[in-house]
């Protein structure tokens, strides 16, 4: 769908890195912000996956698709979702060594 009525992500094109892989310990997150316990379980499970396959390192890019486009975020958003993500990593007992923003 193309013109002035085009959803936002139709137009979205910006490649900021390649697409995310099913494997790895590197996870794309678009954002992260009002969870339910199933979903927050369900992310925990997820960064585990991610943490075992970087053996207990894992990287995180917010704000980012999994083809590897840029989302359009906004800053609070941004840092909501790295605010979120960092809770779930002390649940795991994992500690966050470098936030870029």
């Amino acid at each position: 769908m193309s013109g002035p009525n085009a959803p936002l992500y139709a137009k979205r094109s910006l490649r900021v890195i390649n697409a995310e892989s099913d494997d790895g310990s590197t996870e794309y997150k678009r954002q992260v912000h009002k969870l339910s316990t199933s979903r927050l379980h369900t992310l925990a499970t997820q960064m585990s996956y991610r943490l075992d396959e970087g053996h207990g390192r894992c990287t995180y890019h917010i704000g980012v698709e999994d083809d590897g486009c840029h989302s359009v975020l906004d800053y609070s958003a941004v840092s909501e979702s790295a605010w979120v993500l960092e809770s779930i990593a002390r649940s795991l007992n994992a500690v966050v060594l470098e936030r870029k923003m």
